[in-house]
């Protein structure tokens, strides 16, 4: 048997991250991030000086947009990787679960997103986001 190269198992690892994350935000987390897991999102309108942190405060972000959005989902439109970093560009979904700032409940929202991932034996170090602003459909 034949043994994967480095940038087979970095783009297997994020593709199986993103096929987690469309059924399950949390889950794709708690699987794929390391223990020693860096975060870094940047800034948008809802956060204007944006996020980051480890393991811990990404949890911490999907619990809070648990309580706003519903059917979130990560369309990879292209991806390119080189050793143990996988770059990607795709559109992010969700439903809003209830009225808010964005929207009321119901309204569909997407936004254009470009990560940046380093992968380490088939766990993700870090992730550097860059969300586009959000496009709004009524509900």
């Amino acid at each position: 048997m034949t043994e994967m190269s480095v940038e087979a198992v970095s783009l297997v690892t994020v593709r199986q991250f993103i096929e987690t994350y469309n059924r399950s935000v949390r889950k794709a987390y708690e699987q794929f991030a390391a223990e020693e897991y860096e975060w870094r999102e940047g800034p948008t309108s809802l956060f204007p000086k944006g996020r980051s942190g480890g393991r811990r405060e990404v949890l911490e972000a999907v619990s809070l947009s648990e309580g706003v959005s519903r059917d979130e989902s990560l369309e990879v439109e292209s991806s390119v990787v080189s050793g143990n970093d996988v770059a990607l560009e795709g559109i992010w979904r969700a439903t809003l679960a209830k009225d808010s700032p964005g929207g009321r409940a119901g309204t569909k929202i997407e936004a254009r997103i470009a990560m940046f991932i380093h992968v380490k034996s088939g766990k993700i170090i870090s992730s550097h986001e860059y969300v586009c602003a959000a496009t709004v459909q009524a509900a």
